[in-house]
């Protein structure tokens, strides 16, 4: 996997040229074996799906996808069946004294296709039919401001998917370890971060506050035992977690309405 910071230092420090975009659309199930790429490119990925293998390592393809190769590469790609395949292909060239490090290599990168991004790709896209040293030019400006949303946008993506992981894996571990004291100190610690970081980002993707969804997932436990078993209220309370049998009678009135023996009763006589 490429790193972000080596390919931003590369990219600001060398000096590159445009010399082809292409806007183009292939039908889903399409396939090309063995075929030679003719110059190094970043193909941007815009409707579809597909699989591309550049010198025997694959790469799956989806909206968002950035896909780099280098010159003379072998390349087999083909295309999902269930759509057609909408994509951007820009070829670059290095100018003299670059050092051709990441120019010469696969690799994959994963954006979220916002306004910016599609706009810089028409605009690179447009400006690429137009000759003449001032078109040469603004065709470069683009391109290093398309590489620099892209990073940046790649950053954010994979700050995302971090986060998103850290919820998820709180979610699992809230709902294998309900029975046991937990408290918002131990889960911020289990990850590292603040009881304010974890509790924002936690609701931001699950919509609940981390203590919210825990008592949610304890109180459905509890209906489920209330329902099915002859356990005692105080061995219900104990099992999913809470020792005060008083507080957990309270709290389950608080978001059911009822007591738990009330609800108990309730749902034998249905």
């Amino acid at each position: 996997m490429v790193k972000l910071d080596s390919l931003t230092s590369y990219y600001s420090k060398g000096l590159f040229s445009v010399s082809d975009v292409f806007w183009c659309s292939l039908e889903g199930g399409y396939s090309n074996l063995n075929f030679k790429t003719p110059a190094a490119g970043f193909l941007y990925v815009l409707k579809g799906e597909g699989k591309f293998t550049f010198d025997g390592t694959e790469y799956s393809a989806t909206p968002g996808t950035i896909l780099h190769g280098g010159c003379q590469m072998n390349l087999d790609y083909e295309t999902s069946p269930k759509t057609d395949f909408e994509y951007c292909l820009i070829h670059y060239t290095c100018e003299a004294n670059t050092v051709e490090k990441h120019t010469n290599s696969h690799y994959k990168l994963q954006v979220h296709l916002n306004h910016t991004l599609l706009e810089l790709l028409k605009s690179l896209h447009t400006n690429s039919v137009a000759s003449g040293p001032l078109s040469a030019f603004r065709s470069r400006i683009l391109f290093y401001q398309l590489l620099y949303e892209s990073i940046v946008s790649c950053q954010n993506e994979s700050h995302s998917n971090e986060q998103t992981n850290m919820v998820h894996d709180a979610i699992r571990y809230f709902q294998l370890n309900y029975n046991k004291s937990i408290t918002l100190t131990d889960m911020a610690n289990r990850y590292g971060v603040s009881q304010g970081f974890f509790s924002s980002q936690f609701r931001y993707y699950n919509g609940l506050s981390p203590i919210d969804y825990l008592i949610k997932f304890r109180i459905k436990k509890a209906k489920e035992l209330l329902s099915f078993t002859h356990h005692s209220v105080l061995d219900i309370a104990k099992t999913i977690g809470y020792a005060d049998v008083y507080y957990f009678s309270r709290l389950f009135k608080k978001h059911t309405g009822m007591s738990p023996s009330v609800y108990r009763k309730y749902h034998n006589q249905r």
